[in-house]
């Protein structure tokens, strides 16, 4: 599987926002493609695949929402635990201060001793800036679209699972931030060859994209005794402009690929309490 991404720092102007019940373009830094993208395809979801655990891929997933929500607000659906809604809707609501994020900290998912990336820093920083969007008119809900697990359930139910729980909640407009398996619109070519989540979805509204850079690190998990830490992974060769690129392969596992254009770097678990981090840290201070 792929996935990687580009740290891209703030990309709100908050004095904009401010003034304004939908900020102008200049506010999202660009992606190349993106616009034509949506014009041609007009698409209704757009799932956009990642490989959890770098700085990267939430930066341009918060660019790629407000560039859709220039026009008019979009439903956003984040790969995360039903459970944690209550907490994701307070701090939404919130002012975004101490107080907030303190409270914020509390909800489950960064709590859970097991740290796969989807509550890193660059995921806390990403919350963030979807509570900006919608602060300024442009996110009009932002759902956790993984159901809480009633026993065990075959990969195949569990996908079928996630794609029910996110069409219920869909809005006109729908960006869906998951893993790259989540994302692919074939069966995947292992095991029992089960059908993703995306898969699941109409295809003629739906564009699936995987996030793709230039080699780098990303935080994962894994070996016997479990360990965490950076761990290198592979990308394009050559130097790919921020862009997306739609592919015309009915076949193929995605729509098409969002570049980033850069190398990832990993993002480490957000702790809420000072030196709190899960499992056993490889390199990192």
């Amino acid at each position: 599987m792929t996935n990687w991404e580009i740290f891209v720092g703030p990309v709100f102007h908050l004095a904009i926002f401010a003034l304004a019940g939908h900020a102008p373009p200049e506010s999202c830094n660009a992606i190349e493609g993106w616009e034509a993208m949506l014009q041609d395809r007009d698409p209704a979801i757009i799932v956009i695949g990642e490989m959890h655990g770098n700085a990267e891929s939430p930066a341009i997933f918060a660019d790629a929402v407000c560039l859709s929500a220039i026009a008019e607000p979009v439903t956003v659906a984040i790969e995360q635990g039903e459970e944690n809604q209550p907490a994701i809707d307070a701090y939404i609501a919130s002012d975004g201060g101490d107080e907030a994020r303190k409270a914020f900290a509390r909800a489950p998912m960064w709590r859970s001793e097991f740290k796969d990336g989807r509550s890193s820093v660059a995921m806390f920083d990403l919350y963030e800036q979807l509570r900006q969007l919608a602060e300024a008119g442009r996110i009009d809900r932002l759902v956790a679209f993984v159901p809480t697990a009633r026993g065990p359930s075959e990969a195949a139910e569990r996908e079928k699972a996630l794609a029910d729980f996110v069409m219920a909640h869909a809005g006109k407009r729908t960006l869906v931030f998951t893993g790259n398996v989540h994302a692919m619109r074939q069966p995947v070519s292992w095991g029992s060859r089960y059908l993703p989540m995306t898969a699941h979805f109409p295809d003629e509204t739906t564009v699936s994209l995987d996030i793709t850079g230039n080699d780098g690190e990303t935080w994962a998990c894994s070996g016997q005794p479990l360990e965490c830490g950076p761990m290198h992974i592979d990308g394009v060769n050559a130097a790919v402009p921020r862009s997306v690129v739609i592919e015309e392969d009915p076949d193929a596992p995605y729509s098409g690929r969002l570049y980033l254009g850069t190398a990832t770097t990993a993002s480490r678990p957000y702790a809420p309490e000072p030196g709190e981090i899960g499992f056993r840290p490889r390199g990192l201070p």
